[in-house]
């Protein structure tokens, strides 16, 4: 394989994952409001309402007083700055503005892993590339808008990195410094971005073919690593100073969610299952089209090396590629239920990277028709992409923009805070402490309702789901049943109906009876 066979398939890539992206990314903004808000998480208005708040007020805050440091860093920061330099951007410009930068990102993306993938495996790798980053789940990081197209830009920038170091003649100052880089802005963007780095580097100084080609991987990687901890400490450093703590809310409540839940290995396992083998696709098309090329691929390897297929130490890169996946899987089986689809942003660029290495071995007069399966499943996938996730947000936001026109409900608190906030255009206070730091201690020892009335709410606004569930009562630390006793409901925007439901159960407003708080 050439040179120009190589550009010609990193720029096939990029093209390809690019101009899917700008399909999809069309289909979305020409859909109705209530078909997008059932593709964008409510953990994305996480992120949007604190940036405004920071931008306008230099506190990052969800409600107007608490504290909130349940963010990461990077994308926390950009999204403040963009409403600094516009802060009367519509939501319509909005959503154009990140899904664009997101299309931008994911496209680079796949560039930078197909030329690692490229580089250790040849051409054919492209198609894999392409293939892992138009599945459905992988397309719907383009409008999930968390925090997933950076964690993927920096992952697939490492990948990168690590296999162009097999062709220099030593590392210089230039190259380390962009590892540290790489690893320090990729933990900012996810705090446990480091795994990936560390996971290249354990395989790479193990696995290594005593050459010093390998050894500058491995440097590189461990440097990689080393950013990553800065990262840890600079996060860590944020969050002591905005809140007296060095973990983050988030972080501490999702642990204490973990314990009482118990270890659950499937939180990411059915990310990378809906990835190979999308639910949503039919398996006489995109469901099986990616099992297929895997099929031939590994077909064609076997046939190709015979036994030295097994000789994993020739492919040190994917070994840590693999390595990082498993670890993924085994650190999220801490979180159980609270691992959502942006996750995959984790694993996505050594998923791509493997997946390009196995294409890479179907045989060359298998081309054709293996380019035909890619196209066909990225079209099918991207209709797939765009079925609602969250149907039932249709309801939060009619609840968002009720309160948005009657003001005299208030103050209101939610445990799904995030999108009512923000179309309400006013504080509503987040009860599961992802974005409020007050919470953590009232709900590890049961006494939510002490802090309901120390905020002096008069309403809770959520699914019934989260007021009358004993499990979710018992981890948010109001299982003493006198929250729930206290509540009357006023008014419900699901109605029964089972697309505006969560877990059959309907949105309502509740009003607090007073009379259930101390008197001062």
């Amino acid at each position: 394989m050439g040179s120009a066979a190589s550009r010609r398939a990193e720029l096939f890539a990029l093209a390809a994952v690019v101009a899917v992206g700008l399909v999809r990314l069309v289909l979305f903004l020409s859909a109705s409001g209530d078909a997008q808000i059932a593709l964008i998480p409510d953990d994305a208005f996480y992120y949007l309402v604190p940036a405004r708040s920071f931008a306008l007020t230099g506190h990052w805050t969800f409600d107007g007083v608490a504290p909130a440091t349940g963010f990461h860093l990077l994308y926390g920061y950009l999204l403040a700055a963009l409403f600094r330099s516009a802060p009367d951007i519509s939501d319509g410009s909005l959503v154009a503005l990140l899904g664009g930068a997101s299309t931008t990102l994911l496209g680079v993306s796949a560039y930078l892993v197909s030329r690692a993938a490229v580089r250790d495996f040849g051409a054919g790798a492209a198609l894999g590339v392409v293939l892992a980053f138009t599945a459905p789940i992988a397309q719907q990081q383009q409008t999930l808008f968390v925090e997933c197209s950076l964690v993927i830009f920096f992952s697939s920038a490492l990948l990168a990195l690590l296999a162009r170091a097999q062709d220099l003649s030593s590392i210089s100052r230039r190259w380390l410094a962009a590892a540290l880089v790489v690893g320090l802005f990729g933990n900012l963007a996810r705090s446990d971005f480091g795994v990936l780095s560390a996971s290249c580097a354990a395989s790479l100084w193990l696995l290594q073919r005593r050459s010093e080609a390998a050894h500058r991987q491995a440097a590189l990687a461990t440097v990689a690593t080393l950013g990553a901890a800065g990262g840890v400490a600079a996060v860590s450093l944020h969050t002591w100073l905005l809140s007296g703590s060095v973990v983050q809310s988030s972080a501490r409540m999702k642990q204490h969610w973990g314990e009482l839940l118990g270890y659950d290995i499937r939180g990411l396992l059915r990310y990378l299952v809906d990835w190979i083998a999308p639910r949503d696709a039919s398996w006489l098309g995109a469901r099986g089209g990616p099992l297929l090329l895997v099929v031939a691929g590994v077909g064609g390897a076997v046939t190709r090396l015979g036994s030295r297929v097994l000789r994993i130490d020739q492919w040190p890169l994917a070994v840590g590629c693999g390595v990082s996946v498993v670890a993924y899987v085994v650190l999220y089986g801490n979180a159980s239920a609270g691992v959502p689809p942006w996750y995959l942003a984790n694993v996505l660029a050594a998923l791509a990277y493997l997946l390009g290495a196995i294409t890479s071995f179907i045989p060359a007069r298998a081309f054709v028709p293996a380019l035909a399966v890619v196209a066909v499943c990225a079209a099918l996938d991207t209709a797939a992409s765009l079925r609602p996730t969250w149907p039932n947000q249709v309801a939060m936001k009619a609840a968002g923009e009720y309160l948005r026109s009657h003001p005299e409900i208030a103050p209101v608190g939610a445990w799904n805070a995030g999108m009512m906030s923000y179309l309400a255009r006013r504080p509503v206070v987040n009860l599961d402490g992802l974005v409020n730091d007050e919470i953590y201690p009232y709900a590890t020892t049961g006494r939510l309702l002490d802090y309901v009335c120390a905020r002096e709410l008069r309403f809770v606004l959520d699914f019934s789901d989260n007021v009358e569930n004993p499990v979710l009562a018992r981890r948010a630390g109001y299982a003493d049943g006198r929250l729930r006793a206290a509540l009357t409901e006023e008014m419900n925007f699901s109605n029964g109906d089972p697309s505006l439901q969560w877990a059959k159960t309907d949105l309502k407003l509740y009003r607090l009876d007073a009379r259930a708080c101390p008197a001062k």
